[in-house]
């Protein structure tokens, strides 16, 4: 494994396909967990984490890859947000990021319609938890 330890080449092929112009939702889809991608940057949306990649300033979160798998994304420093730091419930639910390739995830239609089934079954959990007595 000690060989492996300064291998980016699977980073700088994420990098590569992401900057692509040339079937770029295949590409994208078969490089990384694209439904698992758009989870995250939901779940950081309606949290309000301005600091998180995908939202804001783009940073605050891991990827990461298995040998044999695709790229997450993986949360990381969301503390302040449950306190008094995030953004409230008026944020756009898509675009804003300091990345222009995540702009571009959420611009792209086949990405798009991914984000917005995963919000809205994200709202019926919310209504449901929230109208039981």
């Amino acid at each position: 494994m000690e060989q492996f330890a300064h291998d980016y080449t699977n980073l700088f092929n994420l990098v590569t396909i992401a900057n692509t112009t040339t079937d770029y939702v295949n590409q994208l889809q078969n490089l990384c967990e694209v439904d698992e991608w758009m989870r995250f940057f939901v779940t950081e949306r309606i949290a309000g984490n301005w600091d998180s990649y995908g939202m804001g300033r783009g940073k605050n979160a891991y990827a990461y890859k298995r040998d044999a798998g695709r790229w997450i994304l993986i949360p990381w420093d969301i503390d302040f947000v449950f306190d008094s730091g995030g953004n409230g419930a008026t944020d756009g639910l898509w675009g804003g990021s300091s990345d222009p390739n995540v702009n571009r995830m959420f611009d792209t239609p086949a990405f798009r319609r991914i984000n917005i089934a995963i919000f809205a079954c994200g709202f019926s959990i919310f209504a449901l938890l929230y109208s039981v007595q």
